[in-house]
This record gives structure tokens, C-alpha cells and sequence, in this order.
């Protein structure tokens, strides 16, 4: 069995290698093979810190101090641009983005409680600990295969403090108009409560993208049922007014929290003040917090809007996909200290999840039952997501192959 193990590992080191050294623009090869190397001992050590390299490929690296000093000069290397990066990147897998693909776009905190010296820290908001904690931002979008597979397509840590900044809604815009370029407007982006300002709903419409975003029931707008009751556009109106006037004539069941839960919901067509662009507002009943959608997408029938729904719930992966990156790659104990330097290990990061996914799902049945079980070994009680076992069982594989990368 080692054998053949080892052949579809050494197919795996192969591809990166070979990924790297064709990469289309003038670098050095020792450059383009040391990129390789950094995707492959991310895959092979399952963390982000320089450290745990050298430790994960200490029986091919004779001196892992240098090899630790010479992968963070490759960070600060200021030829390597991680824009380009990512656009080979998304290049290589943007096959897998249809029409409809899902893509998840959602803000999260990053805490450095063990490096207070790095680059703009600042007060962002941290949703599970509910407080403001001293780190950066993280902005990220995610594309939804199935229930169990994902690909983080872009990341961007960023900080109010750093002298570039220039305000979120710029950040946002940036950031989506970037990966849109990439994507060529394929797929249908999710958004949730944040994103919901009028300066990015017409910006979004600009770009020409498919959306659906969550909105807050204290946004203005100007809903056809009040056009037709005669109000005048020069009338304040709020959307919860409106949801105290509108029926829930249909009704499906969705799971929420893994518990299938009986919802009521309509839409109609409305129009927010200075956008002239026709939107639609699908809004739900039942739950605790309301899903209230608003999106460019025409919704006209009773399927149309079930859909927009049942997709809109699958952007809880992008949540996910954060977890993956904390647990998985460790990012909280990175040794590098600058946001350009964060940023480009990130990018790496991004580069090494795809090549682990894009090989468990091009592998032989066998193949990928040996990675589960490698992924298995030391959970007791709950049963992780698919990406950290398909990490977990390369880095398994790896370390007990007869050559460990």
C-alpha cells in the first residue's frame, strides 16, 4: 500500500511543483520553486507558522533555521505580488464557478493575542466573543459546491488604521469589483447584514453582478403595495412598516440550526430612494430573527423566491470556511508581523486549500477513504467538517510516507 500512497502523494508535489515553476510572469525559478514549497509544508505541517515548516520537513532540511529566515525573506519579497497570485489562482479553478454558483461574502475579526507588535492593530468587533478585540479585519468570499464542498476564491485582512484605508463601503467595493473581474460576474453573491448600505447596493448594481443580501428592517424604501395605496415618494417609509402590512401567503420548511423549522414567507417588488434599478424583497415569518432578502434577482413566482431562499441559507459556509482557516491553519499563531506579509500568506493558504480539495476530489475511491480515516484519528466527540479531515488525513499521509515533503 505505501507504494502506491507515496505515487499519488509524489503526483500531488509534482502538480504544485509544476503549478509554480509555469507561473506567467518573470521570477526567479528559485523564487517560483520556493512558493511551491511553502503551499506544499502548508498541507504538510496543517499551520501557517514559519516554525512548524521546518519541523514538518526537518528529514529533508539540513539547517531549518536558515530555511525559517529564507521563507519570511520570500514574504517580504516585494516582486511577489499577491494580486496576481490570486488571479492565477482563481484562473486555475474558475471552471468550477457556473451561473449559479453560490458565492458568500462576509466580514470577520482576526485576534493576535500572541503578536501585539503587528502592523495598524485595531478595534474590530468580535461576533462570538461580543466585544471589541484588538486585530484586523478579514474580508472573504466563498463558493458553495454542495453541502460539504467549498473553495475560498479571495481574502483580504486590512485594517481602519493603516494610511491606505479609506473607508469600508470603499474596502467592500473594491474587494467584490476585484473577484468579479476574476469571475467574469459568474455566480450569485450573498451578502449579509452590513452590506445592505445604499452606497454598496449601487454599486453592486453597477458592476452587474447577481445578489441577494440580508437586509435590516430599519432601511428606506418604497414599496409597490404603498405605491399603489397613493403614498408619495417623498414619504419616509421603513421596510418594518412594511412587514406589518404584508401577507405570508406561502410556506416551506427550512433547516435551521439542524432543526427543520416551518416558515412563511412572500415578496413583491419595491424600490429604494436614489437607485433607479427594479429590486425585489423576499421576506419570511416564524423564526426568531426574520430572513428578510433583498435582491436584483425577479422574483415572480412562488419556486423563484423558495430558491433565493434555500440558497441564501447556504451561506453559512462562509462562516465555516473562517473556522477551517483558524483551526486548520492555525493563522493566530503567525509569525510574520506587516498586513502585506499577512496578506500573502494568506494567499498561500488559499493556494494550498484548493490543491488539498481539488486532489481528494480527483482521487480514487480508496484514496479518499484513506484521507477520512487519516482526518478521524483523535476526535472523539464531534465529527468535523469535510475540509478539516481532508487536511488532517494529507498531513497523516504525509508525515508516514516514505519521503515526507
Amino acid at each position: 500500500m505505501s507504494i502506491p500512497l507515496f505515487g499519488v502523494l509524489k503526483n500531488l508535489r509534482q502538480e504544485v511543483d509544476t503549478t509554480f515553476r509555469d507561473l506567467p510572469w518573470k521570477m526567479d525559478p528559485r523564487t517560483k520553486r520556493c512558493l511551491g514549497r511553502c503551499v506544499q509544508l502548508l498541507i504538510a505541517s496543517r499551520s501557517s507558522r514559519l516554525s512548524q515548516w521546518a519541523v514538518s520537513a526537518k528529514n529533508r532540511l539540513k539547517k531549518p533555521l536558515y530555511e525559517i529566515k529564507r521563507f519570511s525573506r520570500l514574504l517580504a519579497n516585494p516582486r511577489i505580488e499577491r494580486d496576481r497570485l490570486a488571479e492565477q489562482r482563481i484562473g486555475l479553478f474558475r471552471s468550477r464557478i457556473k451561473k449559479d454558483t453560490p458565492i458568500a461574502c462576509d466580514f470577520s475579526s482576526l485576534e493576535w493575542p500572541y503578536a501585539k507588535a503587528v502592523e495598524d492593530l485595531c478595534g474590530v468587533w468580535d461576533g462570538a466573543q461580543k466585544k471589541v478585540i484588538q486585530g484586523h479585519w478579514w474580508l472573504k468570499a466563498t463558493a458553495r459546491f454542495s453541502s460539504t464542498v467549498r473553495l475560498p476564491l479571495l481574502s483580504l485582512v486590512f485594517s481602519h488604521k493603516s494610511s491606505s484605508f479609506i473607508s469600508m463601503n470603499q474596502t467592500v467595493i473594491d474587494f467584490v469589483t476585484q473577484l468579479a473581474d476574476l469571475l467574469n460576474s459568474y455566480g450569485i453573491w450573498l451578502f449579509d447584514r452590513g452590506f445592505d448600505h445604499r452606497i454598496l447596493i449601487e454599486a453592486f448594481l453597477k458592476l452587474g453582478i447577481r445578489f441577494s443580501i440580508r437586509i435590516n428592517a430599519c432601511r428606506n424604501i418604497w414599496p409597490q403595495p404603498f405605491q399603489e395605496a397613493g403614498f408619495k415618494k417623498k414619504d419616509k417609509i421603513l421596510l418594518e412598516k412594511l412587514l406589518t402590512t404584508v401577507s405570508y401567503p406561502f410556506s416551506m420548511t427550512l433547516p435551521i440550526y439542524k432543526k427543520k423549522t416551518k416558515i412563511g414567507f412572500g415578496f413583491c417588488p419595491i424600490q429604494i430612494p436614489g437607485i433607479g434599478f427594479p429590486l425585489w424583497v423576499i421576506y419570511t415569518s416564524g423564526t426568531h430573527d426574520p430572513l428578510i432578502l433583498l435582491t436584483n434577482q425577479p422574483v415572480t413566482s412562488r419556486e423563484e423566491a423558495k430558491r433565493m431562499i434555500r440558497m441564501y441559507a447556504s451561506r453559512w459556509g462562509v462562516e465555516e470556511s473562517f473556522r477551517d482557516f483558524n483551526e486548520e491553519f492555525d493563522v493566530q499563531h503567525v509569525m510574520v508581523r506587516t498586513l502585506r506579509r499577512i496578506n500573502l500568506l494568506f494567499e498561500l493558504a488559499l493556494w494550498a486549500y484548493s490543491f488539498a480539495t481539488t486532489f481528494f476530489d480527483k482521487g480514487k475511491r480508496l484514496l479518499k477513504k484513506l484521507i477520512h480515516l487519516g482526518g478521524r484519528i483523535g476526535i472523539k466527540k464531534k465529527a468535523e467538517q469535510t475540509f478539516g479531515r481532508i487536511l488532517k488525513g494529507l498531513q497523516y499521509l504525509y508525515t508516514h510516507s516514505a519521503q515526507a515533503p
